[in-house]
């Protein structure tokens, strides 16, 4: 019988027991695409720092400049400062190497000008798409920036560039590309707001921070290291709600605790951004915690009411400090909730007035924690024409979360620096806003940051 010739791109197997074998296969074609990949990168890079080059210039490559050309250019020239164009020439090329998703592309030809005003000096190039010194493409960016936001730690975002194959990357490299992101945070957080919506729901969520203090030690290879120790930390969030069901997180901020001047410099950006009652906000809605209160009267001079949160007013009465028979705990919290689902004041106290005969001889002390400080759970029955729906009077939305950022955090371990903890929640709210509604999310992320650099 009479052999076929094989007829193969260079690279891919051709050995029957080569073919036979999946992965061989399988390795063969993901390298002959990878290569394939390196080679358009370099060859699509260096055309456009051509283009650049050209388009700064004038002129294209072999073409004269003119006798007498007074446009001046960005660039000068490291020995007499010229940035007349028309003493600029082409000088070459220099290689460099940049590390991508494809693999280390090596022998990128950079191009090079000289000053023949002076005819010693050399003109220091920038563009704006290959900055200098930096040995990432902005893909690996992306990358890091997904996984950070999924949760993923530095130190497994690094294992698993290893295992696929890209360039190595200490913990220190990959944490100062992804904080790279920090200079953007300005321009998220005080951005104007677009949309106010009618209720705003504030809560808080807790996590540990490691700050370094001012005492040295050596670490397992004998280095000098500052000591850490780790303290809580807040994260102040207040949380959007429209009528028609959308939701979206307007900002947040870090604080050392709850407290009114935390509460104050939170709601103060809020409303330098447009978040205010002559925009078509009503009522804020909070757990009960005693500095947001005190925050809205300073900020919003009382024109702003604040409702207490349904669900925590609930879970308050049966906590240990005041529940007697654990028992009783679930009847207990259905009769306090079916009190506050009435749909006018009257209601709700005549039904507040059946709960307290029923519970009164054996819950004496859940029965006051429910009556104390009860109107303010009754807030927005006093609004006209508003929707007293369920996202009106608790903040389950805001607990949703909450419960989200919990996770994230859980997953990413202790947050070293206030600066990681800032990066981590901006990803992360802004990657809830865009699948709240229904967009994605990484790719404009990625043009905000390589904008804002």
């Amino acid at each position: 019988m009479t052999s076929i010739p094989h007829s193969v791109p260079d690279g891919l197997p051709c050995d029957p027991d080569d073919l036979s074998s999946r992965f061989r296969v399988f390795r063969a074609l993901y390298g002959s695409v990878v290569h394939a990949a390196q080679e358009a990168f370099r060859t699509g890079l260096q055309e456009l720092l051509d283009r650049y080059v050209t388009q700064l210039l004038g002129r294209a490559p072999y073409q004269r400049a003119p006798a007498w050309d007074p446009t001046t250019i960005s660039w000068r020239c490291n020995q007499c400062g010229t940035q007349l164009r028309s003493h600029f020439v082409r000088n070459g090329h220099y290689r460099r190497g940049i590390a991508t998703s494809w693999g280390y592309v090596a022998h990128i030809k950079v191009p090079m000008l000289r000053c023949k005003h002076c005819g010693a000096g050399y003109v220091a190039l920038t563009f704006p798409f290959l900055a200098k010194y930096v040995r990432l493409w902005d893909d690996l960016l992306q990358m890091a920036l997904l996984e950070t936001t999924l949760g993923l730690s530095l130190r497994r975002q690094s294992e698993r560039w290893a295992e696929l194959g890209l360039p190595a990357l200490s913990l220190r490299a990959l944490n100062q590309r992804v904080q790279v992101s920090v200079h953007a945070l300005p321009v998220w957080e005080s951005a104007p707001l677009r949309e106010v919506p009618p209720v705003v729901q504030l809560d808080g969520i807790y996590f540990t921070l490691l700050e370094r203090t001012r005492q040295v030690k050596r670490d397992a290879r004998h280095r000098l290291r500052k000591r850490l120790r780790a303290r809580k930390a807040v994260a102040l969030v207040a949380l959007g709600l429209w009528p028609d069901g959308r939701h979206q997180v307007l900002g947040w901020a870090l604080a050392q605790d709850e407290s009114a001047p935390a509460w104050q410099a939170f709601l103060l950006t809020l409303h330098d951004r447009g978040l205010t009652p002559a925009r078509g906000l009503r009522l804020a809605i909070g757990d009960g915690a005693g500095g947001l209160r005190e925050a809205l009267a300073f900020v919003y001079y009382g024109q702003l009411p604040l409702q207490r949160c349904h669900f925590h007013k609930i879970q308050r009465i049966v906590h240990h400090k005041y529940l007697r028979d654990r028992s009783h705990r679930g009847e207990l919290l259905q009769d306090a909730s079916h009190v506050l689902q009435g749909s006018t004041r009257a209601e709700v106290y005549a039904r507040l007035k059946v709960f307290r005969a029923t519970w009164q001889e054996r819950e004496p002390l859940s029965v006051r924690c429910f009556y104390r400080n009860f109107a303010r759970c009754l807030t927005y029955l006093q609004l006209d024409d508003f929707p007293a729906g369920q996202f009106a009077r608790t903040t389950s939305h805001a607990e949703r979360l909450m419960r989200e950022l919990r996770r994230k955090l859980r997953q990413v371990g202790t947050l070293i620096t206030a600066d990681g903890a800032r990066v981590t929640l901006a990803l992360l709210f802004r990657r809830l806003n865009a699948q709240w509604q229904q967009e994605r999310w990484l790719e404009s992320t990625l043009q905000t940051l390589l904008e804002a650099v």
